[in-house]
């Protein structure tokens, strides 16, 4: 017996594997000033890429970065979050234990404090277009998350 396995372009994951929850699709709908559109609507895919599943042991995580809106679900474990308005948007290669130990004392000398919180198991972050942000697992975490396709700025 084989399996097909479609793997949408611009996709790391499954379509199937890793649908946009409806509730979270009518809130960048209802961004983007359209009505949202409930069950039943298009795909929830077809407003979003790159979707993809993390997972990591404590100390481990995502450099800060940014990019286009996207959601993050947390399904397992802890995250600290740091964000960084777009004025300040940081892109780092530095892993993300070494930015909180020594590029955000930098950082906080010139002015720069990021906002913090912590992500636990069934909280969903939603990060605006262009905010930086980077992710330290305080636990071993396993989450999901996708972004927007295209940019959901309204000028």
């Amino acid at each position: 017996m084989s399996t097909l396995i479609i793997i949408r372009k611009g996709s790391f994951v499954n379509f199937e594997d890793c649908p946009t929850p409806t509730p979270i699709y009518d809130a960048f709908r209802f961004m983007k000033g359209q009505s949202p559109i409930g069950v039943g609507g298009p795909s929830s895919r077809d407003n979003f890429i790159n979707a993809q599943w993390a997972f990591g042991g404590e100390g481990t995580g995502a450099p800060v970065h940014f990019h286009n809106t996207a959601w993050n679900a947390l399904v397992y474990g802890a995250k600290k979050w740091l964000v960084y308005p777009p004025h300040y948007k940081i892109m780092s290669s530095n892993q993300i234990l070494d930015f909180f130990e020594t590029d955000m004392d930098y950082f906080k000398k010139k002015g720069i404090q990021p906002l913090t919180c912590i992500q636990t198991a069934g909280d969903v972050m939603i990060i605006p277009e262009s905010w930086g942000h980077g992710v330290l697992n305080l636990q071993e975490s396993i989450a999901v998350a996708t972004e927007a396709k295209v940019n959901l700025i309204i000028l």
